[in-house]
């Protein structure tokens, strides 16, 4: 009896330490992933869109606040300008940039004005995740169109508009079932105290593995959550498309013809090219087509400019999908194309261009109190180190603030003054002339002579600081700009 206890408690004694040394390896490869830039990214990702949500009128589909504007701006008053209205979903709200200005309707707006379109504005409304349908009763069940009174509506079209998860178009299930998921692989093949103390022991772990058992056996089992992929192939098919054309596409054209009474048409946001990508945009058109709503299809142009797909260009940041600098200034660009070439009364005539003035517009994270005390010369307090969510990180790997140009401006030097600083660190983003867009490398300056930088550079659309304040307090900050 006694051997058989103890042969009993051998083999328990060897099941713990196989399984303390099994969590604690699983610890050791979390630990060890959580130190990799696209953990880092992952965060950083997190902390933009918490940012935008603060600063936003529009940050919830709760608030039925759909116009796009900063939360402590009103809303001006219609003027003697004519107004493009831009409809739209996350491409539209700004979803991972940290510059808004990046943002391709913001970019259409630097566009007109580098042109000589003094005369036309663009606003915007629309929230991450909407799909057409979506839209459609977003303007049917507000006012949005009396506050702006818009001259023209473009819709930017993004492949996944077709949805219809959250509002079905009938009762048939597909729609609700229909939803890319890369949450569920794990929660499907572990017990469930397995499942939670993993997830809860190496969160980023976790994650990570769930996206790649998705990513490469969705297609095989369902019990593996749904890959983009598959979302995109399903959302395009004959079945959406037909539905989607009867219950959005009729009733949003009867709505736009009857009540809107401006011009109005669809422009397709491409972000990847692919054969796949070709057919599943040309099949949508078709749908436009037979209900005679103008659609631009942007992707075989875009095709052919961009050529092979790369990630660092074509993504707003490494762990965020949306369009990069590269599509939302080719976007705006051809938006522009079209403006002109069909809708020439609305932009009206080109006069002089006006894009000379220094605009801090967009401060990340917006509560640092920004003032303007003159034409080239701003006031700020510069966040608590220990303030969460107050800073950026990537891609420097230091926390810093970022203060965004309404329009690139040329710079000689940065004058900087305030209490107890140690060090100051400044960093700064512009336009490549080359690639004639902001390629999102930040540029360190390390040139210093009694608090002024010497920056000479042209274009720069942004400023990163990373202050060392000596008692690790906020300080109050003076940034003078010499063009």
């Amino acid at each position: 009896m006694k051997f058989i206890l103890n042969k009993v408690m051998h083999v328990l004694m060897t099941i713990i330490i196989i399984s303390i040394m099994f969590v604690l390896i699983l610890f050791i490869f979390e630990k060890i992933y959580s130190m990799s830039d696209e953990v880092k990214w992952n965060k950083d990702n997190e902390i933009i869109n918490n940012m935008n949500e603060k600063k936003l009128s529009n940050s919830t589909a709760n608030s039925q606040s759909y116009i796009w504007k900063y939360k402590d701006e009103e809303l001006e008053q219609k003027q003697d300008k004519k107004r493009i209205l831009v409809i739209g979903d996350s491409y539209i709200w700004g979803h991972g940039y940290s510059n808004a200005n990046l943002i391709w309707w913001q970019q259409l707006r630097n566009k007109l004005l580098e042109n000589g379109y003094n005369d036309v504005e663009v606003m915007a409304a629309g929230l991450s995740g909407y799909n057409t349908y979506q839209e459609y009763l977003m303007l049917v069940n507000s006012n949005i169109l009396e506050k702006i009174q818009p001259d023209l509506i473009i819709f930017s079209y993004v492949l996944n508009d077709t949805d219809a998860c959250e509002t079905p178009y009938d009762d048939n299930k597909i729609w609700v079932e229909t939803t890319q998921n890369y949450d569920i692989a794990l929660n499907n093949i572990l017990p469930n105290v397995i499942n939670s103390f993993f997830k809860f022991l190496c969160p980023n772990l976790y994650k990570k593995i769930n996206f790649l058992l998705t990513s490469k056996y969705s297609s095989i089992n369902p019990k593996f959550g749904m890959a983009y992929y598959q979302y995109e192939a399903t959302i395009t098919s004959s079945l959406f498309l037909e539905k989607y054309s009867k219950n959005v596409l009729t009733p949003l054209k009867q709505y736009l013809d009857n009540y809107a009474n401006v011009p109005y048409f669809f422009v397709d946001i491409p972000f990847y090219t692919s054969e796949e990508h070709e057919k599943y945009f040309s099949n949508v058109k078709k749908q436009f087509d037979k209900q005679k709503i103008q659609f631009y299809d942007l992707l075989p142009i875009y095709k052919f400019e961009t050529g092979d797909y790369d990630i660092n260009i074509y993504q707003i940041n490494p762990s965020n999908g949306h369009p990069g600098t590269k599509t939302t200034e080719f976007s705006a660009r051809k938006v522009l194309e079209i403006l002109e070439n069909n809708y020439q009364n609305i932009l009206g005539q080109k006069t002089d261009i006006r894009m000379n003035d220094i605009i801090i517009n967009d401060p990340m994270p917006r509560n640092i109190n920004l003032q303007k005390i003159n034409y080239d010369t701003y006031t700020f307090n510069y966040p608590s180190v220990n303030s969460k969510n107050s800073f950026l990180y990537m891609p420097i790997n230091e926390k810093y603030i970022k203060l965004n140009f309404m329009y690139p401006v040329d710079l000689k030097n940065i004058e900087i003054t305030g209490d107890n600083i140690n060090n100051i660190d400044i960093y700064i983003n512009k336009i490549n002339e080359e690639l004639g867009y902001d390629d999102q490398k930040m540029h360190h300056v390390t040139a210093n002579n009694n608090n002024i930088w010497n920056i000479n550079y042209n274009q720069v659309t942004s400023i990163n600081l990373h202050i060392d304040i000596k008692n690790g307090d906020s300080s109050a900050i003076t940034i003078k700009f010499i063009k």
